[in-house]
């Protein structure tokens, strides 16, 4: 059945192919005159066409651009102030690691809670 369909379709595209190039033979004069105008028309069109949809993509792209530039500016502000504790923090275990009296103290600022 699908064979049969399939060969159907590839006859009837034929035959239309066929049938286009025998009319085109046939009224060449005829068709040059209304074909050379449609397809400057039809190719102006989809310039146009695809022009519009690609100005249309880059306002799109700049929109996500500039949310995605935001969300990073954020992050990297954020891991700034992480990354500055995490500087201190090693800074005062360096020196707890240097000092008996600073560990006594860091020791006891650990194992005490409110």
């Amino acid at each position: 059945m699908i064979k049969d369909s399939l060969q159907v379709r590839e006859f009837f595209i034929c035959f239309i192919q066929k049938r286009i190039v025998y009319l085109l033979y046939i009224k060449n004069k005829t068709m040059k005159q209304y074909i050379n105008p449609l397809l400057r028309v039809a190719t102006v069109a989809m310039l146009l066409y695809v022009i519009y949809n690609q100005s249309e993509s880059i306002k799109e792209l700049k929109a996500t651009n500039t949310a995605i530039q935001f969300k990073c500016d954020s992050l990297e502000s954020e891991n700034f102030t992480k990354d500055i504790d995490l500087q201190r923090f090693d800074i005062i275990i360096d020196r707890a690691n240097e000092d008996p009296k600073c560990s006594k103290v860091l020791n006891k600022l650990f194992n005490e809670t409110e």
